[in-house]
C-alpha cells in the first residue's frame, strides 16, 4: 500500500510539472486549470478561448470535469473529458483585472470578486475552497505563468508583480508562496491541499536582454523593450524591426545609417539620451500621435562645407537648443526668414531678439545656421568638411502645423520635424491647398555666383553645385532638414501640416537632396544643363518628359526659379522662369522648349549638358538653337559658348531635337552681335558671322575707329580715347552683309 501511496504521488508530482511545462505551448488561448480532491480523483477544470477583450460574463464558460491519463503520456499531460456543465457568471469582468471565483454549491451563478490591486505581497483571502477557480483577465495577449498552492478550506496567500491591474496592460505574476513544490514533495499526505494555476495567451510583449528577445522579433502587435545593447545594423537576431511600442530600458539602443524603425505608438527612452540613437540617414518612424518619453540622440551629416558656408536645418526632437546645436557658430550666424521683407523675403538674425540660454528649435521651422569658424576654409580642389551634427531631445511624434505667410512672394522656409525622412509627394497631397509643388534647398558655398538653392519637383532636382546635380533624386527630405515652400495663388489652407502620414522608410543620399518618389508607373526622360561663366557652374536647368506633364504648368512637376540670382539659365513658361520643366509624353523630335537666360554682368558664357537619362541617355540628339546667332548647336556632342550683354533675354535660346538644316540666315542683324565694355576694352562678338571689317562712329556720325581683315567672329578693341559716350558699332562681314549696334562707352 505505501508502494503504491508513493507511486501516486511521484506520478501526480510529475504531471504536475509536465503541465507547467508543455501547456505553454497552447498561445493565443488563456487556460485556467486546477488540482484537487485528493489521489483518487485527478480532476481538472479548463475554461478556453475566453479571449483577449473585455468579456461578457453573461455568456457561459464551460469547464471541464475528467481524468489525467498517466499511463500513456511520455510528453505531455493528456487531458480527458467532455464539458458538461455551463456556468453563468453575472457581470462583466474588465481588462488588466484578477478575479477569484467562488463556487456558492447552491447556485449556478457564481459571483466573483476582484483581488486587491497591485504591488500587494503575501495577502491573505480567507476560506479558498478547492472547487473554487482562480481567473486572470489580461485584456491583452500576455503570457501569464503562475503557480498557485492552496490549502483545502483553508485561506490562501499570494504575491503579484507591482503595477499589473491597468486596464490593457501588460502583467506576471511572479510567486505564490503558502507552500513550495518542495514542501508538497516531502508530504504526500497532504497533496490535495494543493492547486496549480497556469495562465497563456498570446505574448504582448518581447525583451532584448543583449543577446536574444525574450519572445521572438517584436511586431506591431508585439512591445519591444530593451534591456541591452542592440543595433539595426547587425545581423539577426537583430536587426530592423516594427513593433507596438519602444521602450529602451538599459544598453545602447542604435537605429544604424541605411535602417529603420517603425513604432506603431509611443516611444520610451527610460535611459540616458546616449543610450538611444539615431545615426545618419536611419529613420525612425513611428504611425500614431502618441506622446514620446525621454530625450534620444538624432544625428545627421552635412553635405562637405567650408568655413562661412550655410546650411538649413530643422530639429527633429522637442527642447534641442538652438545656439548649443553649433555653439562654435557666431551668435550673429543664426537666422531665420522673414517672407515680408526684400524681394522675395530676407533672413533674419535670431540673437539677440531671442535668449541664447533658452531658446530652441521650433517645431517645423527651418533655420540657417554658418558653419563653426573653426571650420576648415575653402580650397579649390578640396571637397570640403562635412558636419556631423547632433540633436538631443524627446523625438517629435504629434502633428505639426506651421503658419504660412503668404505676403510678398509668399516664400516661408519650413522643415521636417520628425527623426525619419518624409515624402514630398505625400507633403504636396497634404498641403496642395497651400503651397507650390515645389521645394528649394540651400546649397550655396559661401561666395559662389548664382542660385543658392537646389529645387525639387516630382520631376528631379536640379542646382547649381555640379555634386548636387549629379545625385539621383530619392523622393524624400532627409530629418533635420530646413527647406523652402511657396505659397501658391489665392491658397485655402494656411498652415503647413505635417503628420505621420508623412514618414518614410527611404534612406541615404545627400542632406539636402530629393524629388517626388519614383515608381515602376511614373516615366522619366530628363535633361539636366548647366550654365558655366568660364571658371564655375552659375546656374542649372532640368528639362524632361514624364508620365503625368501637360504642355502647361503641372503640380508638383514644374517647379519655378527661386530668383535669388540676376544671373541664370531657365526655360520659360507662361511668361515665368523655371527652374524645372516637365514636358508631355509620348517624347516627338518635333517639340522646341522656349530658354530663358538672364545676367546682370556682360561677358562669355557656356551651356553645356551636366548629364542626362531615359531616352537621351541613348542615341537622341539634343540641339541648342541661339536664336541672336542663328547657330544650331548640337549640345550633346560639345558645350556652347556664346558672347552676351547685360540684360534678359527671354526668346534668346531654344532647346530641339533634330538639327533644322533647312534653317537659312542669309543676312546678319543688330541682335546676332554683342557689345560690351570690360575692363577698359570693347568686347564685340557676331556668334557664327565671321567679321571682315569693324567700325566705331560716335553720336554725330564722325568714324573714331576702323579695323579692317578682323577675319573673326569676336575682337577685342583696347585703349579707345573715348568715354562716356553713345558709340554706334557698324560690322561688315563677307557673305551676311552689314549690321549696327549703338553701346554706351
Amino acid at each position: 500500500m505505501k508502494k503504491t501511496l508513493l507511486f501516486n504521488y511521484i506520478t501526480r508530482v510529475f504531471f504536475l510539472g509536465l503541465f507547467f511545462g508543455f501547456v505553454h505551448e497552447s498561445s493565443g488561448q488563456i487556460i485556467i486549470s486546477q488540482v484537487y480532491e485528493g489521489l483518487s480523483n485527478n480532476k481538472w477544470i479548463e475554461i478556453t478561448n475566453i479571449g483577449s477583450t473585455s468579456i461578457d460574463l453573461a455568456s457561459p464558460i464551460q469547464y471541464k470535469v475528467g481524468m489525467w491519463n498517466t499511463g500513456s503520456d511520455t510528453g505531455n499531460a493528456t487531458m480527458s473529458g467532455t464539458p458538461t456543465t455551463s456556468i453563468n457568471l453575472s457581470g462583466t469582468l474588465a481588462p488588466g483585472g484578477i478575479y477569484l471565483i467562488k463556487n456558492t454549491g447552491s447556485s449556478t451563478t457564481v459571483p466573483h470578486s476582484p483581488m486587491p490591486a497591485a504591488n500587494v505581497a503575501n495577502t491573505t483571502v480567507a476560506g479558498f475552497n478547492g472547487n473554487d477557480a482562480l481567473a486572470i483577465f489580461t485584456g491583452t495577449s500576455t503570457i501569464v505563468d503562475a503557480f498557485g498552492v492552496g490549502i483545502n478550506n483553508k485561506d490562501i496567500s499570494y504575491h503579484r508583480n507591482a503595477n499589473v491591474l491597468s486596464a490593457n496592460s501588460t502583467f506576471t505574476i511572479s510567486e505564490w508562496t503558502s507552500k513550495t513544490l518542495a514542501q508538497v514533495a516531502s508530504a504526500d499526505n497532504t497533496l490535495s491541499e494543493y492547486i496549480g494555476v497556469h495562465i497563456y495567451g498570446a505574448p504582448t510583449s518581447t525583451t532584448w536582454d543583449g543577446t536574444s528577445w525574450s519572445n521572438g522579433t517584436p511586431t506591431s502587435s508585439l512591445d519591444a523593450i530593451i534591456a541591452g545593447n542592440y543595433s539595426t545594423g547587425t545581423a539577426s537576431p537583430q536587426g530592423p524591426f516594427t513593433a507596438k511600442s519602444l521602450t529602451v530600458n538599459s544598453g545602447i539602443f542604435t537605429v544604424a545609417s541605411a535602417t529603420s524603425v517603425t513604432v506603431e505608438n509611443a516611444i520610451v527612452n527610460n535611459a540616458d539620451s546616449n543610450n538611444f540613437i539615431v545615426e545618419n540617414n536611419a529613420n525612425l518612424i513611428q504611425n500614431t500621435a502618441a506622446t514620446n518619453t525621454g530625450a534620444i540622440k538624432v544625428k545627421r551629416t552635412s553635405n562637405p562645407l567650408y568655413r562661412f558656408d550655410y546650411t538649413l536645418w530643422s530639429s527633429p526632437v522637442v527642447g534641442q537648443n538652438l545656439k548649443a546645436f553649433s555653439s562654435a557658430t557666431l551668435s550673429n550666424r543664426f537666422y531665420t526668414y522673414n517672407t515680408a521683407t526684400g524681394a522675395n523675403g530676407d533672413y533674419v538674425a535670431v540673437f539677440p531678439t531671442q535668449s541664447e540660454g533658452t531658446y530652441s528649435f521650433e517645431a517645423g521651422k527651418g533655420y540657417l545656421i554658418r558653419t563653426p569658424d573653426s571650420h576648415p576654409a575653402y580650397v579649390e580642389g578640396n571637397l570640403g568638411t562635412a558636419i556631423n551634427a547632433e540633436f538631443t531631445g524627446t523625438p517629435y511624434n504629434q502633428n505639426v502645423n506651421v503658419a504660412l505667410s503668404a505676403v510678398n512672394t509668399g516664400f516661408n522656409l519650413v522643415g521636417n520635424p520628425y527623426p525619419s525622412a518624409i515624402s514630398i509627394s505625400q507633403l504636396f497631397t497634404l498641403n496642395s491647398n497651400a503651397i507650390d509643388g515645389t521645394i528649394w534647398f540651400w546649397r550655396k558655398r559661401n561666395g559662389a555666383s548664382g542660385s543658392g538653392y537646389a529645387t525639387s519637383t516630382g520631376m528631379g532636382v536640379t542646382s547649381a553645385q555640379p555634386e548636387a546635380a549629379a545625385l539621383n533624386p530619392n523622393g524624400v527630405i532627409g530629418a533635420g532638414q530646413g527647406f523652402f515652400v511657396k505659397v501658391k495663388s489665392a491658397p485655402t489652407q494656411t498652415t503647413l501640416n505635417f503628420d505621420n502620414t508623412l514618414r518614410s522608410s527611404v534612406t541615404g543620399g545627400s542632406f539636402f537632396r530629393n524629388s517626388n518618389a519614383s515608381s515602376d508607373e511614373v516615366e522619366r526622360h530628363r535633361i539636366w544643363l548647366n550654365l558655366s561663366n568660364g571658371s564655375e557652374v552659375i546656374g542649372q536647368t532640368l528639362l524632361g518628359y514624364m508620365t503625368g506633364a501637360t504642355a502647361g504648368v503641372d503640380y508638383g512637376i514644374e517647379g519655378k526659379y527661386f530668383n535669388d540670382s540676376p544671373i541664370a539659365f531657365t526655360s520659360y513658361l507662361e511668361n515665368q522662369e523655371f527652374a524645372i520643366q516637365g514636358r508631355s509624353l509620348p517624347f516627338t523630335t518635333e517639340d522646341v522648349v522656349p530658354m530663358s537666360f538672364k545676367t546682370d554682368v556682360a561677358g562669355n558664357y557656356s551651356i553645356t549638358i551636366d548629364h542626362v537619362d531615359g531616352l537621351f541617355a541613348g542615341s537622341q540628339d539634343i540641339f541648342l538653337k541661339d536664336n541672336f546667332t542663328g547657330q544650331i548647336h548640337n549640345i550633346k556632342a560639345s558645350g556652347y559658348s556664346f558672347a552676351t550683354e547685360a540684360g534678359v533675354f527671354n526668346n534668346r535660346f531654344e532647346i530641339a531635337y533634330r538639327s533644322l538644316l533647312g534653317v537659312d540666315v542669309p543676312t546678319i542683324a543688330a541682335n546676332n552681335i554683342v557689345v560690351y565694355k570690360q575692363n577698359g576694352s570693347l568686347v564685340i562678338n557676331s556668334g557664327a558671322y565671321i567679321m571682315n571689317k569693324i567700325e566705331l562712329y560716335d553720336i554725330s556720325g564722325r568714324l573714331v575707329y576702323s579695323r579692317n581683315n578682323v577675319d573673326a567672329a569676336s575682337a577685342v578693341i583696347s585703349n579707345l580715347a573715348i568715354a562716356n559716350q553713345v558709340l554706334v558699332v557698324k560690322i561688315t562681314t563677307a557673305e551676311n552683309g552689314t549690321a549696327n549696334k549703338k553701346i554706351v562707352y
